[in-house]
């Protein structure tokens, strides 16, 4: 691939996703229109600004499924849809073939010895982002026929879905499993999916299934009942053991995590690996994972991303995030591939305050410090970086909460841009899902803390694309939510690497936006 020089490029290209900014009408739900955002609104009428669709079908999920931090950042980095896992497996339950596969032939063998007791973990929602719930239920029916002890273990999502979203998924399953196996616990996804170090929340998973530590309920409707009570609700729910049965995970065990990825479990399933070292684990998939369990289905490898096209090129890059969302700029971008050479990364960590706002607002400043301060050395063509200071508070806040960090954040990406665009540099601005612009159910007003379907901004800002538009649709009245989407968060890295005459790899099926 031709090298593009140094004095033909803008430089530095800075790629900047605020994870939770969703484009959608006025309302009381709507956070981010009902803030005062007077950078964001000069962005508008002065440089070239869209919308992007950012989920279903468009980003490569299912009708009606929201994205996430990881799927949109790995669909902006490769440029394509999400590879999505569920389709490679789906489609091997579908044919059957899986049953050829080496790894399953090797568990049935495992579990017909010695009558070993199976465990079976994973999320349990409707989004089916992390987890499928028909693959959940086809991988049960296949290891039903090769166990009779059969614990299903289900993590609670309420993040990606509604917050009660279990109570329906809980009968469905009970009446699934009837006769040939049961669940034995339930356990919010906080603690369960733990992947930022809180090693305190995983201890309590670990708990749970390993030393049944936690509540004791006589049945699943009963646990739910108490629990959504009290308020408390899927993602922090509990950890709770169901009926008397001694039901831990022990020596010779088998535990399956059903997840279309490792990544959020690798913390747990360390766990499990070195304080019970007998223990045979396996995961449906080896995206993201780490070395303690065998994976049942090896997934096609990644794709060209945006960082190692960059890489080809001799670009030196610069990958910054704050606590939740160093993830995101410094591997998912990447496809969980992520790029080594020439590639520093740096953390602006969230102090540990009681109050949520203020952590993430000094989160957010410290976040602005390093971006600038990695601009202004003139060491580095690309910076990547992840703003999660939004979606944070906005899961577990109200609207008035998070409009204060949704202008806070107005304010920081103008001293970042502004900063960019006197050095000569180009900022792109955009995010990897939609959530804070609506926050309230329209029709009941109660809160709503999942993940949206609507469309994520676009911004490109740089002393060349002043008074531009590249012939994108002009919003009316510098209103962006009246927008249609002209394009996908996929058409991200064909668009800047055409801006700088990089040629666009094959494998990326997103188009160049700035023609």
């Amino acid at each position: 691939m031709p090298r593009v020089s140094k004095k033909s490029r803008p430089r530095p290209i800075v790629l900047i996703t605020i994870e939770g900014l969703g484009i959608a009408p006025p309302s009381d739900g709507n956070a981010i229109a009902n803030a005062k955002t007077p950078y964001f609104d000069h962005l508008v009428t002065h440089y070239p600004a869209t919308t992007l669709a950012a989920s279903g079908p468009a980003i490569g999920l299912l009708e009606g499924s929201a994205g996430s931090s990881e799927i949109g950042h790995s669909v902006i980095g490769l440029g394509t849809r999400w590879p999505r896992p569920r389709r490679v497996i789906d489609e091997a339950f579908a044919l059957q073939s899986f049953k050829s596969l080496a790894s399953f032939k090797d568990l049935a063998v495992l579990l017909k010895s010695k009558q070993r007791k199976v465990h079976l973990i994973g999320l349990l929602s409707n989004a089916e982002n992390l987890a499928s719930f028909d693959q959940m239920k086809k991988l049960f029916d296949w290891t039903a026929k090769h166990s009779s002890n059969i614990l299903v273990h289900c993590i609670l999502d309420g993040k990606e879905s509604g917050p009660i979203a279990a109570q329906r998924l809980i009968n469905e399953l009970s009446q699934h499993v009837s006769g040939r196996g049961r669940i034995a616990t339930l356990i919010g996804r906080i603690y369960g999916l733990d992947d930022k170090y809180n090693l305190g929340r995983s201890e309590k998973a670990y708990g749970l299934w390993c030393k049944r530590q936690g509540n004791e309920v006589s049945s699943v409707e009963a646990a739910l009942q108490d629990a959504y009570e009290k308020k408390i609700f899927d993602e922090e729910f509990p950890p709770t053991a169901i009926g008397p049965e001694v039901d831990t995970i022990a020596k010779d065990d088998v535990v399956i995590f059903w997840h279309h990825s490792g990544r959020e479990l690798n913390q747990v399933i360390n766990l499990i690996a070195q304080r019970c070292p007998d223990t045979k684990i396996f995961t449906l998939s080896d995206r993201g994972l780490g070395e303690n369990a065998r994976p049942l289905f090896s997934l096609p490898e990644n794709r060209p991303s945006l960082g190692s096209i960059f890489a080809q090129n001799g670009f030196k890059q610069l990958r910054i995030g704050d606590s939740a969302g160093f993830a995101g700029a410094a591997y998912w971008l990447d496809g969980m591939a992520p790029v080594y050479e020439n590639v520093e990364r740096r953390l602006a960590p969230t102090p540990p305050l009681t109050n949520l706002s203020e952590a993430v607002l000094e989160s957010l400043a410290a976040l602005r410090h390093l971006v600038i301060e990695g601009a202004t050395s003139s060491s580095f063509d690309f910076i990547a970086v992840t703003i999660s200071a939004i979606d944070v508070l906005a899961h577990h806040a109200t609207p008035d909460e998070v409009r204060p960090i949704i202008e806070a954040v107005d304010e920081h990406i103008r001293l970042i841009a502004e900063t960019i665009e006197t050095l000569g540099g180009i900022a792109i601005i955009s995010s990897s899902h939609g959530l804070a612009e609506r926050l309230l159910d329209p029709a009941t007003g109660t809160a709503i803390s999942a993940h949206s379907l609507n469309p994520v901004p676009l911004y490109l800002v740089g002393k060349r694309f002043e008074g531009l538009n590249f012939g994108w649709p002009e919003p009316p009245a510098g209103h962006l939510q009246l927008v249609e989407p002209i394009g996908t968060l996929a058409d991200i890295a064909p668009t800047i690497l055409s801006l700088l005459n990089l040629p666009i790899p094959s494998e990326m099926e997103g188009h160049n936006l700035g023609k």
